[in-house]
């Protein structure tokens, strides 16, 4: 319960943020599904934003609560293991229709604290801010639907190793415990 008081405390200490929606759901409940183009054709997305702020300019930024603290940095992002936060910016823009999104971030509840990837600071080749996370999130989206259209679904281990928790440890044969 002190964690829990210790980061709803940490979150209301930030100025120039009020929120404006929790478990905002798009593609669930009748609400609109986000629809993303990618290269000719339309991915559909449903999912469930654990909360959307607002800024005294009307951006928004999102935030997706994480118990734990682990995968929540750029490189996160740029190799396609965590593509929530741009996911989550273009439905609070696109399907929610809420405004323009100016940040996101995971925020772990633990350690009352947000993750090292912030939306507003990201940067990389295919260009900076939520625009730049956006457009490499559809890489990657590109990437994914294109394998499951071809049916491949090669398993491939995570870099250091894979989680014990696996499902498939038992009998996968690229499974290698994390070190």
């Amino acid at each position: 319960l002190y964690k829990l008081q210790e980061t709803i405390l940490a979150l209301s200490e930030q100025p120039g943020w009020r929120p404006i929606g929790f478990e905002a759901k798009f593609g669930i409940k009748g609400e609109p599904l986000l629809s993303i183009e990618l290269d000719g054709e339309q991915a559909l997305v449903r999912g469930v934003v654990d909360r959307i702020d607002c800024n005294d300019s009307g951006g928004l930024r999102v935030i997706d609560y994480k118990t734990g603290g682990a995968h929540m940095d750029k490189k996160d992002l740029l190799k396609g293991y965590r593509l929530q936060l741009p996911i989550y910016a273009l439905a609070a823009r696109d399907a929610l229709q809420l405004g323009d999104p100016v940040d996101g971030f995971y925020w772990k509840i633990m350690a009352a604290d947000a993750s090292p990837l912030k939306l507003a600071k990201f940067s990389s080749t295919e260009g900076s801010g939520v625009e730049g996370a956006i457009r490499v999130t559809r890489q990657h989206l590109q990437r994914i639907v294109s394998g499951i259209r071809a049916a491949q679904f090669q398993p491939k281990k995570p870099d250091g190793g894979c989680p014990g928790y696996c499902p498939a440890a038992q009998w996968c044969w690229r499974f290698e415990a994390a070190r």
